[in-house]
């Protein structure tokens, strides 16, 4: 058994692969208990490998320490300088995130089939990425919805903090709606807004998959996207470990 963990900046994602098949898989909030959860999966499992794919540094250093007390299987950390499925343009590469190369990664092996691929990842932020032949040549990144909205009631006096929910008006009739449609179709626009743009780089024949919290609305909002995969990470990491020894 393969256990791939991806630690988000809000979330941390523990899966389970057999035989290079997803067998379970659960997202936890970073405050919450995801340690027990972790410790029930070493428990239940056996693992012979372990792949992590981190962006927070002290996170990291946490579920590493849980991870050596309660197990001896090597363990790989997604980074540049492995063996990976392309090239990788971006400078300089070492600042490419882990999240960003294993969901490439995956987006590449599992639905790219030589074509053109875009990733989109919407979580705390929003990554767009392109993969063309056979090389990750970078994208963009912005603050995602709930980001975005903190930002809106921390950075202003008088904006409140908002839940993100439901398919907002067009005019919003509050401040409240005003503020979620302003986040949720931003989001929607900027997501659009990018496609179109790499249409003019790509040509219409490309490949667009969605991962993060948000992928289920963009698939929902947006044309144009192929796949929503919320496991795109972790099957990226568990790609890694397939293609590089711990």
């Amino acid at each position: 058994m393969h256990l791939a963990v991806d630690i988000g900046n809000s979330t941390i994602t523990v899966a389970i692969f057999h035989g290079g098949e997803l067998i379970t898989c659960r997202s936890t909030a970073v405050h919450q208990a995801w340690e027990n959860h972790l410790r029930a999966i070493l428990e239940a499992f056996h693992i012979d490998r372990v792949g992590l794919s981190s962006v927070s540094p002290v996170t990291r250093e946490l579920l590493l320490d849980l991870l050596k007390s309660h197990s001896s299987a090597p363990i790989l950390e997604v980074r540049h300088g492995l063996t990976l499925p392309f090239a990788v343009a971006y400078h300089p590469p070492g600042a490419l995130g882990a999240d960003r190369l294993a969901a490439a990664a995956a987006a590449w092996h599992c639905y790219g089939e030589g074509h053109p691929t875009i990733v989109i990842d919407a979580g705390t932020a929003l990554t767009v990425d392109v993969i063309r032949d056979g090389t990750f040549l970078g994208g963009t990144i912005s603050a995602g919805p709930d980001l975005e909205s903190s930002a809106l009631a921390t950075g202003t006096a008088a904006l409140p903090r908002i839940t993100l929910a439901g398919n907002p008006e067009v005019i919003g009739t509050s401040t409240i709606e005003a503020m979620r449609a302003g986040v949720l179709h931003g989001l929607t626009d900027r997501v659009h807004g990018s496609l179109h743009r790499l249409s003019s780089v790509l040509g219409s024949t490309r490949v667009v998959v969605a991962t993060g919290g948000w992928h289920t609305y963009l698939a929902q909002h947006v044309m144009g996207i192929d796949h929503a995969d919320p496991h795109l990470v972790v099957r990226g990491v568990q790609l890694l470990m397939a293609m590089n020894s711990a």
